[in-house]
């Protein structure tokens, strides 16, 4: 069982948990448990939507832990800098049925709710070994880290979701070409006079079998035509896709089942291309981009070529030739 805290009480038995400012009980860390990896994807969804994790990434640590029975479970660590932090990270993990806990090194306690608008603390705590203890009003448990999950790379094996909204959503876009397709796409966007930069990257092979790399074009449009939006949606060899960021984009006609905007996880100067059916597409480092009218192509006016020095023709050569009888058998005739 858990003991309340009443109002302007000091003496707590926990480890590590103090009273701040408005005298709720809180630790230098919080913890959110969830029960499977679904609900710590649902928690960012929600979270995300109205809020961004950039203050929260540089001290979060997302664990996969076991308990004594030998469920798995997820945790979810930031530093609890205040009470009002604390109050959005639980009320939202309490909507996707997660637990939020509040301490400091390796017992943690529940976080405050109605019933306690103070926290909670801990009459006698647990002895062990395992790295995180927490005690709730329903159990207590001890778990075990088993291993750590980088956001990043979570994010990265989500799969996108269809959202055919996105397909009139105005903006930049970038198309991303097949190296054989490049070329012609850069000559329709010149000749409809549409403003755009291309680069060529460079991807290493899929696999020891394959000898060379993979070419791509990829186009950044600061405004595509709406005439060209779906042409580009549904063109064999090209692929559209909706910058979210300026280090990550989604294929046109689906979105992340999380917020990317509020996800500053991804390497600045690289480029992450979410897609559909397949794996998003890296691009760890781009050359500089160039204005596409500089790849269009040349032609030279009248004027301009007769003042080239072009080869010409040479002129005809003619020779008399004379025909004489001879007896010698047929064979094949040279002139």
């Amino acid at each position: 069982m858990l003991e309340r805290i009443a109002l302007n009480e000091t003496r707590l038995r926990t480890p590590g948990l103090g009273l701040d400012a408005k005298g709720v009980a809180l630790g230098s860390k919080g913890i959110l448990l969830f029960p499977t990896i679904d609900r710590l994807i649902s928690f960012l969804a929600l979270y995300t939507e109205s809020r961004s994790l950039e203050d929260l990434v540089p001290s979060l640590e997302i664990r996969l832990v076991r308990s004594a029975l030998g469920a798995r479970e997820i945790t979810f660590t930031v530093a609890a800098e205040s009470s009002d932090r604390m109050d959005r990270l639980a009320e939202t993990a309490k909507l996707v049925g997660g637990f939020a806990f509040t301490g400091t090194m390796r017992h943690f306690v529940q976080y405050r709710d109605r019933n306690a608008p103070f926290g909670y603390d801990v009459p006698d705590l647990i002895s062990t070994n395992e790295a995180i203890a927490l005690y709730h009003e329903e159990f207590r448990q001890t778990y075990a880290e088993d291993r750590s999950l980088d956001l990043a790379a979570l994010l990265m094996r989500l799969s996108v979701q269809v959202d055919p909204s996105t397909l009139r959503t105005k903006g930049p876009r970038l198309l991303v070409a097949e190296s054989g397709l490049g070329p012609t796409v850069i000559q329709y966007l010149v000749r409809s006079n549409v403003q755009a930069e291309v680069v060529l990257a460079e991807w290493p092979p899929a696999s020891s079998l394959e000898s060379g790399g993979t070419l791509r074009y990829i186009f950044r449009v600061p405004e595509l035509p709406e005439r060209m939006r779906g042409l580009f949606a549904t063109l064999p060899g090209v692929r559209c896709f909706l910058p979210v960021t300026n280090a990550a984009a989604v294929e046109v006609g689906y979105r992340h089942p999380i917020h990317l905007r509020a996800c500053p996880v991804f390497d600045a100067n690289a480029l992450t291309l979410f897609c559909a059916h397949r794996e998003p597409i890296v691009a760890d480092r781009l050359p500089p981009f160039g204005d596409i009218r500089a790849f269009a192509k040349i032609s030279l006016t009248k004027e301009a070529v007769r003042g080239v020095g072009l080869t010409r023709s040479p002129e005809t050569t003619r020779l008399p030739l004379r025909l004489f009888p001879s007896q010698r058998a047929i064979t094949n005739v040279r002139a």
